[in-house]
């Protein structure tokens, strides 16, 4: 399951379709990226297992998002294949910090379940800040 920042709702949703399609969801990056396809199948279990562990929240399955640069391109580095179902969670626009990290922490259960969480949003952020001859990531380590 992957949380993505680039999917702001108006509530909680999550991807529910069996085969999520491959969202582009930028501009101004060369054609390779807009070509990449990540054709991970979804999964209609682990939708149950996140809403079973937001009970409180009203978690709407979608039909039409997909899987966006967010989730997309970094599961193609983790799982390049694209064999393991994936499921991707919206950020509530309603919430603030202390709600996001509530919910974080009731998704925690879905470890003990077998269910990878990946939150993304800085590495695939703001790429146009970085200056273009800075030997290493924005706030990466040296």
């Amino acid at each position: 399951m992957a949380v993505s920042a680039h999917w702001c709702t108006d509530g909680t949703a999550i991807t529910a379709m069996e085969q999520p399609r491959t969202i582009h969801d930028f501009g101004g990056f060369p054609q390779a990226l807009f070509d990449m396809q990540y054709p991970a199948a979804g999964s209609r279990e682990t939708v149950e297992k996140v809403r079973a562990a937001l009970a409180e929240e009203n978690v709407v399955a979608d039909e039409h998002w997909g899987l966006d640069h967010g989730t997309w391109g970094v599961l193609c580095h983790l799982f390049p294949k694209a064999d393991i179902p994936v499921v991707q969670l919206s950020l509530n626009m309603h919430l603030d910090f202390a709600g996001h990290f509530a919910l974080g922490q009731k998704l925690s259960v879905l470890r003990k379940q077998g269910v990878l969480v990946v939150a993304s949003g800085n590495i695939v952020h703001n790429l146009r800040l970085m200056p273009a001859k800075q030997p290493h990531a924005a706030g990466a380590a040296v």
